[in-house]
């Protein structure tokens, strides 16, 4: 019998893994990492990630006959979370902290391990860890229900931490999971599909605009114009570039010009306030660069690898071939173009391969993308000067000497 701390959210995933253990024989631990910041805009954004009422919690456990404990979180929470949540929306980039969120949980857990003398930290996410009894390394793998696997949302978590971890659900389906639920008689108080659903793109909220305005000096925030990328045309003026992300479709700013359908936010120059839109029809993304990345410590990053990669917790998986760099940074291939904006600053998780049981290799955060034009390596699609160019004829010069 072993000794193991459960993660307590107070959604049903937490409480039927904590359940599954305690049917085994294990000695459980509730323990929720709280991360209280006393900021009513941090409180509300950040809602959804938050574990219910600790009271709750603490009648759930009881309800389980096991102890329960809280610990603190919120020093690392404002340096590792709300700073990356600020920084991102300055720089018009992209940035969902699940992967991060869980990192921060899972490390205090391991922390809570030490201190309580306990053999193992559990969680209620959909993944798998392995171990290679031949080797006795250990992975982290993709859980028996694909359609809800969550790897991708703890891919972040150091290696290191994959012997002292145990994902309970990762041999069942969620819809086991919840008849499991339905058995204990226990009702939680929150909803956890609709807490998934405010989770996803969660920093488009206007309250996140709010909160970057309140950390962040008044200097960082442009006033600006809005460009039409392809013929330089001025379309407009917007009072802030808070305001605009990378594949913004809907805007709200004064236009000075006819602003056609189809066009999408391709560029932002936090500097000087210029927004730039493209038309949606014309990107194409054949090469990603990332950077931030980390892969398992005995993969072989001197050769090319053909691996699939997510990029969000519900996104199906893409080929690819990933040619590993120094300092962080890697160069991902394509099999297959794509026509989209790929919007920097989301996070990855790299694959072995698709279905049940992949491996999961590394991670790492998107800095550009681009594809290749006549032999170019571009970011933005051609200018209307550029395709003018491009459509000119040659001037044979034999026909000049005449």
């Amino acid at each position: 019998m072993s000794t193991i701390i459960i993660g307590m959210d107070g959604k049903i995933e937490s409480l039927v893994a904590a359940y599954l253990l305690k049917k085994q024989g294990h000695r459980c631990i509730g323990v929720s990492v709280a991360c209280s910041t006393g900021n009513a805009t941090v409180d509300k954004i950040m809602a959804p990630w938050m574990p219910e009422n600790l009271e709750n919690i603490k009648s759930y456990c009881d309800q389980l006959e096991i102890p329960y404990y809280a610990t603190d979180g919120s020093g690392e929470f404002y340096d590792q979370i709300i700073d990356r949540i600020v920084a991102a929306k300055l720089q018009g980039i992209r940035y969902n902290p699940l992967q991060d969120f869980n990192k921060l949980i899972i490390s205090k857990l391991i922390e809570k391990k030490k201190v309580l003398g306990a053999d193992f930290v559990a969680t209620g996410h959909f993944a798998k860890i392995y171990k290679n009894q031949i080797t006795h390394e250990f992975h982290l793998l993709t859980s028996n229900d694909e359609e809800n696997d969550e790897s991708y949302g703890v891919a972040s978590i150091d290696s290191s931490f994959y012997e002292h971890l145990m994902f309970p659900l990762a041999d069942i389906r969620r819809f086991e999971c919840e008849k499991i639920y339905a058995l204990m008689g226990i009702k939680v108080k929150r909803d956890y599909k609709q807490l998934k659903e405010e989770r996803h793109d969660f920093d488009l909220q206007k309250e996140v605009n709010l909160l970057t305005k309140e950390l962040s000096s008044p200097h960082f925030v442009k006033e600006g114009t809005v460009f039409s990328y392809y013929d330089s045309r001025s379309l407009g003026e917007h009072e802030s570039t808070l305001d605009f992300y990378l594949g913004l479709d809907k805007f709200n700013f004064k236009a000075s010009a006819p602003v056609e359908k189809g066009l999408i936010v391709g560029k932002i120059v936090p500097s000087t306030g210029l927004i730039f839109l493209v038309k949606e029809e014309s990107m194409k993304c054949s090469h990603i660069y990332v950077e931030e990345f980390v892969c398992e410590d005995k993969l072989d990053v001197s050769m090319p690898m053909n691996c699939f990669f997510k990029m969000s917790a519900n996104s199906e998986k893409i080929a690819c071939t990933l040619y590993m760099k120094n300092n962080g940074a890697a160069l991902i291939e394509l099999k297959e173009e794509i026509n989209e904006l790929i919007p920097q600053g989301l996070a990855l998780a790299f694959y072995s391969r698709k279905g049940v049981g992949a491996k999961v290799l590394g991670r790492a955060r998107i800095r550009s993308f681009g594809y290749y034009e006549n032999s170019e390596y571009r970011y933005l699609p051609l200018t209307k000067d550029e395709e003018d160019v491009v459509k000119k004829p040659l001037v044979d010069i034999f026909q000049l000497r005449h």
